[in-house]
């Protein structure tokens, strides 16, 4: 099986944070539990900065979307949390991706809590609740314009 995980030279991964993105990346995909956590580690600590960060919440979308449930994804959230807590956008997009499948689970959002959350979140919420009662809170509360018309066109549509 071809992984692509053997396409560059250490010195290339070295010298180019792109190709260690995609390497990153690559290898996220292929690890099994519990190494994903050893290799979240790795990342975070690429000297670029950013660029592990980027590479780590892409894993952590990843994540959310393979744990069907709240429930499963928090227990995952709670095995990474002593890794991802010295990253402040990190460990918030974990809280994010967390109540957003508490909200789709739920179906219920609260205009108190709404106003709590990111633009990023009201945003992924308004494009994919289904919850007549959530997207009615987005349309009606939503932080901008665009949250507040895509939950409306999302509620109106068939």
């Amino acid at each position: 099986m071809d992984t692509g995980l053997a396409d560059h030279d250490a010195d290339s991964l070295a010298s180019d944070e792109h190709l260690r993105y995609d390497f990153y990346l690559k290898a996220f995909a292929l690890a099994p539990p519990p190494d994903d956590r050893t290799l979240l580690s790795v990342v975070l600590r690429d000297p670029d900065h950013a660029m592990g960060e980027a590479a780590a919440v892409a894993f952590v979308r990843r994540q959310a979307q393979q744990h069907a449930s709240y429930q499963s994804f928090a227990s995952w959230a709670a095995g990474v949390s002593d890794i991802t807590r010295s990253r402040a956008f990190l460990s918030g997009r974990i809280q994010e991706w967390s109540e957003f499948k508490q909200v789709m689970e739920t179906r219920h959002l609260s205009s108190d809590s709404l106003n709590q959350f990111s633009d990023w979140l009201q945003r992924r919420l308004s494009e994919e609740a289904e919850s007549p009662e959530v997207l009615a809170t987005l349309a009606e509360s939503g932080r901008t314009k665009r949250i507040r018309n895509t939950a409306k066109q999302h509620l109106e549509s068939p």
